[in-house]
Formats: structure tokens, sequence, C-alpha cells
């Protein structure tokens, strides 16, 4: 997992990101609000460790670019 330059809250996700660096990256955020991604990204996450409707889908953005809505 690979934090995206210039934005924020955005992160690359790659094949060997693990669930102990996505774990990390959620740490930093006292809650989160939603994770917003594609249809194709959103398949990386499984959704009884996130919650319901915490996955917002917008389809113009990459495949496996997340960004991360939350407050720190």
């Amino acid at each position: 997992m690979h934090k995206i330059e210039h934005m924020k809250n955005g992160y690359i996700i790659d094949n060997d990101t693990t669930d102990e660096e996505w774990q990390n990256v959620c740490n930093k955020y006292e809650k989160i609000k939603c994770i917003i991604c594609n249809n194709q990204t959103a398949k990386h996450f499984k959704i009884s460790l996130l919650g319901n409707n915490i996955i917002t889908i917008n389809n113009k953005l990459l495949d496996d670019v997340v960004y991360i809505n939350g407050v720190f």
C-alpha cells in the first residue's frame, strides 16, 4: 500500500498489501466515515471488517486507488 503524493487521503492498494498495512493506515484516523473507490477495487475489502455502507463507489477512480474520508 502506498500513499499518493499530493493527495491527503489517497492510497494505492497493490497485490502485496497486507491486512496489517491496511490496519496501520486505518489507525491514523479517529473514525472512518467512508472509503471511496471503484467497483473493481471494492472487491479487495471484506465488508464484515469495515461495516455496512462504508464503501462509496466512484467508477471515475482508477483501479486500486482508495480515498479515505475520516476524522483525524
